[in-house]
């Protein structure tokens, strides 16, 4: 699907320009899906090229420039561009069918055999500066397992000699590239290619896929060494997708590996000892996840296993602290944040949390205001005059309890444009039984004139308002 476009036949207005996703596209209530091609697209354009669906400047970004000594080609001797370039590269196998040349050098040890790796690369084929295959051009790193055969044979030889952050080149012979055939249209036959590849991230595979179709018995009867591989395995997945901002997919992989080792049959004190150890360390990571996502009542969760591990560990007093915050347990909050003020006195996150939370118990007292009691009595006995008064007295009080001061109209809105410009908070509760029904009003229509949402919970004397930010 690279150059033709392909269209749905629910909606023939929009090209799949695109790769499809085939479990995606399964559906277990159907029988299938089916493409078509655009009728009038069905002859090839000859002014279509390859990278027809990129921007100019993004693929001149991505084109082959030349080193100085590569400029010049003898082409009395016979020699091509490849040919003179490999002649200064390193063999990777005997035959040079595959050669490397390191542009930025990595950093750490070789890749393991059998690593994921995550890489940024462009293709070219020889005499042509726009790349033939472009990651970077698609903006999407390719993720492969090395010696499962799912990269070009001698771009996996060349991958799998590389360190993390190393960017290299590789001349390949069409033997261990496309073969004598090529890949019509884009790679014609006995085609040697080059690739430039960024090696960003890689994860040593330790079994995790066969580790899954073993039964809870075989799980539980592992070795340790076997099972710290696979834990391992997953953690490292977890930091991938955590450098990327992906917190839901890495909380994921970091349950895993905390399931892993909840679900191990420990053998000795030595075991155990290890297993909390990592069990620790994967209980923070998923409550650092449950902060990023907003969920305290998950964070808290698993700061609650941390204490059961670590009774004082700071950094498990510091979330749950934040997260009792968030849902507005204010005095509890403020216990554990201090409990972890005196451990590290000079922790910043500490003390900045600890001034969020002193402001915004002051600005809650600042939104607590009395209001007359709404019962009235009626006394028996009463003469006219003194019925009459007393209704006079009723319908004045009923008339304030829909009135709104200015005074207050203009703290609500101060203190509900700063809930809004506080990107620590999304929610903000009221205590709705002390205000009027005016001043209640008046603060639902300053919150929808903010864009905010608000929720009214309860009735009588459970009644009160929580307010959202979309």
């Amino acid at each position: 699907m690279d150059q033709d476009e392909y269209y749905t036949q629910e909606d023939v207005s929009v090209p799949l320009r695109e790769p499809l996703n085939l479990n995606e596209l399964r559906d277990p209530l159907s029988e299938g899906q089916s493409f078509e091609l655009k009728e009038d697209y069905m002859a090839p354009d000859e002014n279509l090229t390859s990278n027809a669906f990129f921007e100019p400047n993004d693929v001149l970004k991505n084109c082959y420039i030349p080193d100085e000594d590569e400029e010049d080609t003898d082409e009395e001797d016979g020699t091509n561009p490849f040919e003179k370039m490999a002649k200064k590269m390193e063999k990777l196998i005997e035959d040079g069918g595959v050669v490397k040349k390191i542009l930025t050098h990595g950093t750490g040890n070789v890749i393991p055999a059998g690593s994921i790796v995550t890489i940024h690369y462009n293709g070219f084929l020889e005499y042509a500066d726009e790349p033939f295959d472009s990651s970077r051009l698609r903006n999407a790193p390719v993720k492969k397992q090395i010696g499962k055969g799912q990269l070009v044979e001698g771009l996996e030889i060349g991958v799998s000699t590389m360190k993390k952050g190393e960017l290299s080149r590789f001349i390949i012979n069409h033997e261990y590239a496309f073969g004598k055939l090529g890949c019509a249209p884009r790679i014609p036959p006995e085609a040697t290619v080059m690739y430039e590849v960024e090696l960003i991230y890689f994860v040593e595979h330790a079994g995790l896929d066969e580790y899954n179709f073993l039964t809870e018995e075989e799980k539980r009867n592992l070795k340790f060494e076997q099972l710290r591989k696979v834990y391992n395995e997953e953690k490292q997945h977890g930091k991938q997708l955590y450098d990327e901002e992906k917190y839901p997919n890495a909380y994921r992989h970091y349950r895993k590996a905390a399931t892993i080792l909840e679900e191990y049959r420990l053998k000795d004190d030595e075991e155990e000892k290890e297993q909390q150890e990592m069990l620790f360390k994967m209980y923070h990571h998923m409550a650092v996840c449950s902060d990023r996502m907003k969920k305290p009542g998950r964070c808290i969760s698993y700061c609650k296993r941390m204490m059961e591990i670590e009774p004082e560990n700071v950094k498990a007093l510091y979330f749950y602290g934040k997260a009792l915050h968030q849902q507005q347990e204010f005095d509890r909050a403020r216990g554990y944040l201090i409990r972890a003020q005196r451990k590290e006195p000079s922790n910043r996150s500490i003390n900045d949390q600890l001034k969020k939370l002193e402001r915004d118990v002051k600005n809650c007292k600042v939104m607590e205001m009395d209001m007359c009691s709404r019962m009235f009595a009626k006394p028996k006995g009463q003469t006219q005059e003194e019925k009459e008064a007393a209704n006079a007295k009723i319908t004045e009080k009923e008339n304030k309890a829909f009135k709104c001061s200015d005074a207050f109209a203009e703290i609500a809105r101060k203190q509900l444009i700063a809930f809004q410009d506080d990107t620590s908070r999304m929610e903000m509760p009221f205590p709705s039984g002390n205000f009027s029904l005016g001043e209640i009003e008046c603060i639902l229509e300053i919150a929808t004139d903010l864009g905010l949402d608000a929720k009214e919970i309860g009735s009588g004397q459970n009644y009160r308002i929580k307010l959202y930010k979309k």
